[in-house]
């Protein structure tokens, strides 16, 4: 499996570094948290298509005993925004990488609040909602 660097971001004290890339018959996508002495303090990703027939959007989210629950998405090029509704009634956006060119992807990710849940994980393009992913 050769997974190549797409996307970075910051949490409070942690930094995050998001990998992907074809992964044997799948294609994978992992988020690795990093303390601030450099210690890595959880990893969670998820693997299949890229993306599904019709659909611009594909979303997982985790954590770990030591990191916050973290949402990751893959997207196709034209989404320009993904924001996630916990069940607490807040809205996050992604951070969301430019068009990485080899995957024809963006990618994006964010941290939870303690304690919340995701609701729904909604993509938009210019505005327009073009897909939602219910839990």
């Amino acid at each position: 499996m050769e997974l190549r660097e797409v996307h970075t971001g910051r949490h409070g004290n942690t930094r995050w570094v998001m990998t992907a890339g074809e992964a044997g018959e799948y294609f994978a996508t992992f988020l690795k948290v990093y303390g601030p002495d450099g210690e890595v303090r959880g990893e969670t990703g998820f693997a299949g298509e890229r993306l599904y027939p019709g659909n611009p959007l594909r979303a997982s989210w985790g954590g770990s005993d030591s990191t916050p629950v973290f949402v990751k998405a893959r997207t196709a090029p034209e989404i320009d925004q993904v924001i996630v509704e916990t069940d607490q009634n807040e809205h996050i956006d992604l951070d969301l990488s430019d068009v990485v060119a080899e995957f024809d992807l963006r990618f994006g990710a964010a941290a939870l609040p303690a304690g919340h849940s995701v609701a729904t994980v909604t993509a938009l393009s210019r505005g327009t909602v073009v897909a939602r992913i219910p839990t």
